[in-house]
């Protein structure tokens, strides 16, 4: 991992194709680039940190399991992908219902 770091980081970056429409969105907004930065970069640190952090502090623990099942990540990342999605849904319909309950007098 230490010599092909920057392979992986560009290989991550490439893969990170969720965030392209809310990018082009963004743009399409008229958002400055200034205040999409001012967005951007401290929660791109925030996320790096925290993965990085996980991976530190429990990689070592989970290396030999992982080894033995690779499949352990797929489905711990569907899990959480799922988790979030799930999240947003509720969030969204919560928002939602409490918009429609607004009297409008």
């Amino acid at each position: 991992m230490g010599d092909n770091l920057g392979h992986v980081v560009l290989g991550a970056k490439l893969v990170d194709v969720g965030a392209i429409p809310a990018f082009l969105a963004t743009g399409l907004a008229g958002v400055s680039y200034r205040r999409f930065l001012a967005w951007v970069v401290p929660a791109t640190v925030v996320r790096a940190a925290l993965l990085v952090g996980i991976g530190w502090a429990v990689g070592g623990r989970l290396a030999s399991e992982l080894a033995d099942r690779p499949w352990i990540l797929v489905v711990a990342g569907l899990g959480v992908g799922l988790g979030l999605v799930a999240g947003r849904a509720l969030w969204v319909r919560a928002a939602t219902s409490r918009k429609e309950n607004v009297c409008a007098s």
